[in-house]
Protein backbone atom coordinates (compact mmCIF):
# COMPACT_ATOMS: atom_id res chain seq x y z
CA UNK A 1 0.00 0.00 0.00
CA UNK A 2 1.34 3.19 -0.99
CA UNK A 3 -0.47 5.89 0.45
CA UNK A 4 1.15 9.61 1.07
CA UNK A 5 0.42 11.26 4.42
CA UNK A 6 -1.88 14.10 1.91
CA UNK A 7 -3.83 11.07 0.84
CA UNK A 8 -4.56 10.19 4.26
CA UNK A 9 -5.48 13.84 5.07
CA UNK A 10 -7.71 14.15 2.36
CA UNK A 11 -9.48 10.72 3.17
CA UNK A 12 -9.88 12.16 6.68
CA UNK A 13 -11.56 15.13 5.77
CA UNK A 14 -13.91 13.58 2.82
CA UNK A 15 -14.88 11.14 5.96
CA UNK A 16 -15.80 13.59 7.80
CA UNK A 17 -18.21 15.39 5.20
CA UNK A 18 -19.77 12.10 4.19
CA UNK A 19 -20.72 11.35 8.00
CA UNK A 20 -22.28 14.64 7.94
CA UNK A 21 -24.29 13.71 4.62
CA UNK A 22 -22.20 15.63 1.83
CA UNK A 23 -20.63 13.85 -0.61
CA UNK A 24 -16.75 14.87 -1.89
CA UNK A 25 -16.99 13.79 -5.32
CA UNK A 26 -19.80 12.57 -7.55
CA UNK A 27 -17.80 9.33 -7.90
CA UNK A 28 -17.80 6.27 -6.09
CA UNK A 29 -17.67 7.52 -1.95
CA UNK A 30 -14.45 7.83 -0.48
CA UNK A 31 -15.42 5.80 2.60
CA UNK A 32 -15.70 2.72 0.18
CA UNK A 33 -12.40 3.10 -1.29
CA UNK A 34 -10.39 3.64 1.66
CA UNK A 35 -12.10 0.16 2.79
CA UNK A 36 -10.99 -1.33 -0.18
CA UNK A 37 -7.24 0.18 0.37
CA UNK A 38 -7.20 -1.47 3.99
CA UNK A 39 -9.33 -4.16 3.18
CA UNK A 40 -11.67 -3.73 5.09
CA UNK A 41 -15.26 -5.19 5.24
CA UNK A 42 -18.03 -2.75 3.73
CA UNK A 43 -19.65 -2.43 6.99
CA UNK A 44 -16.83 -0.32 8.56
CA UNK A 45 -18.28 2.65 10.09
CA UNK A 46 -17.14 6.08 9.35
CA UNK A 47 -15.52 6.14 12.92
CA UNK A 48 -13.63 3.31 12.43
CA UNK A 49 -12.21 4.84 9.30
CA UNK A 50 -11.17 8.10 10.79
CA UNK A 51 -9.68 6.48 14.03
CA UNK A 52 -7.84 4.19 11.32
CA UNK A 53 -5.91 6.61 9.70
CA UNK A 54 -5.47 8.98 12.57
CA UNK A 55 -3.59 5.72 13.93
CA UNK A 56 -1.72 5.77 10.69
CA UNK A 57 -0.83 9.09 10.65
CA UNK A 58 0.51 9.00 13.87
CA UNK A 59 3.02 6.04 13.08
CA UNK A 60 3.57 7.58 10.13
CA UNK A 61 4.89 11.05 11.77
CA UNK A 62 6.52 8.90 14.68
CA UNK A 63 8.89 7.10 12.07
CA UNK A 64 9.90 10.09 10.23
CA UNK A 65 10.61 11.53 13.70
CA UNK A 66 13.14 8.39 14.63
CA UNK A 67 14.89 8.59 11.30
CA UNK A 68 15.72 12.54 10.63
CA UNK A 69 18.61 12.87 12.15
CA UNK A 70 19.29 16.06 14.19
CA UNK A 71 21.67 18.56 12.85
CA UNK A 72 24.53 19.17 15.07
CA UNK A 73 25.53 22.84 14.98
Amino acid sequence: MDVTVFQLIQFKAAIKLEKLGMRHSSGRSVSAHVKKLFGLPRNTSHDALIKLIEDTLKGAQQCETQQTPQPSI
